[in-house]
């Protein structure tokens, strides 16, 4: 899914009607955040997999005119990984390198020797 930046306009005209319009944003399923804007009177909803039309019918039924401005998908800036090579220290302890174990059988096997 991708991330969708939806903006709302309607009337803020206390903090009862603020919270009201958050908890009614805060209740639908795939909110990542939510923003006031008090001076223009718009809600900023960041959400991922969020039907703007929904969330606008519910927002209408609860607070009244509601209107959707933008719907517009959330650019995420992806930094680039850079890999620097690494030095392979070697030290004194070459002796100790530990070399694959070779077996060899000897002999008849045995009828009675199962493997499972």
């Amino acid at each position: 899914m991708v991330k969708q930046k939806m903006v709302f306009k309607l009337h803020l005209g206390d903090k009862k009607k603020k919270s009201k319009a958050m908890k009614i944003i805060a209740n639908f399923s795939g909110i990542i955040s939510v923003q006031v804007d008090g001076e223009k009177d718009q809600i900023i909803v960041i959400g991922e997999g969020v039907d703007p039309v929904c969330l606008t019918k519910k927002l209408r039924k609860k607070m009244g005119h509601v209107e959707l401005i933008i719907v517009a998908p959330v650019k995420v800036d992806k930094p680039e990984i850079k890999l620097k090579p690494i030095e392979v220290w070697q030290g004194c302890h070459s002796q100790f390198i530990q070399h694959p174990f070779a077996y060899e059988y000897c002999g008849k096997p045995d009828p009675y020797c199962v493997i499972l």
